[in-house]
């Protein structure tokens, strides 16, 4: 297994703690908006609202981590890998938790009435994706081998697809408002493409540790 963290980071272990610090961010954001969606129906309007400020300030918490990164990689970093690679896995990071407070200010907004049961399974599917996108960090850190993490998001993306494409055929068929109907499908469209989001970080790792081997 190439140490990939080792190349991209050969002195600078505070790159190294910064995704971490990242990924762990992305988990607890995840884990927040997973909340949201599976105990949509049981949440008091009060609660619902605690959990998207919540996810607002982990979207400020991931800010901060990726200005910190940029700066440092600006003024300390001296790496054999492209800088526009390393800039790109942790912009990309970012944008997970940047999507995921718009996901859920859609849903405050929105006033969604309840939520789909092909919707829950789809943020599941994306809670399990950070779980293995977590591990492929550590992993990378420790020398391990990722690989079936790898495959697991990989996976992940496909049923995602399929959930996605269940659900809006079965939002189209049923008797819902039309205007709740066009509210579910955005955000159908939205998750999804935060599953699209979380894949194409992994394929980055995947992609340096070929192009380092």
């Amino acid at each position: 297994m190439v140490d990939v963290l080792g190349l991209i980071f050969p002195k600078e272990k505070k790159f190294y703690s910064m995704l971490e610090s990242q990924v762990e961010n992305v988990t607890e954001t995840s884990l927040l908006f997973y909340d949201l969606i599976s105990e949509f129906s049981k949440l008091t309007p009060q609660k619902r609202k605690k959990l998207v400020l919540l996810i607002q300030k982990k979207e400020r918490v991931g800010d901060e981590i990726y200005d910190k990164g940029v700066a440092e990689l600006k003024a300390t970093f001296i790496t054999p890998m492209d800088r526009e690679d390393i800039h790109r896995l942790i912009g990309r990071i970012d944008d997970v938790v940047d999507q995921l407070e718009i996901r859920a200010l859609k849903i405050e907004a929105f006033k969604i009435k309840k939520i789909p049961r092909d919707l829950l399974e789809l943020v599941n599917i994306f809670k399990g994706q950070v779980e293995d996108l977590s591990s492929c960090i550590y992993g990378l850190g420790k020398k391990k081998d990722i690989n079936r993490y790898v495959l697991a998001v990989h996976e992940a993306e496909r049923k995602a697809d399929e959930v996605f494409i269940k659900g809006i055929a079965e939002l189209f068929t049923s008797k819902a408002d039309p205007m709740e109907v066009i509210k579910l499908k955005d955000l159908y469209e939205s998750v999804e493409k935060t599953v699209d989001l979380t894949y194409s970080i992994v394929q980055i790792i995947e992609n340096l540790s070929v192009k380092y081997a």
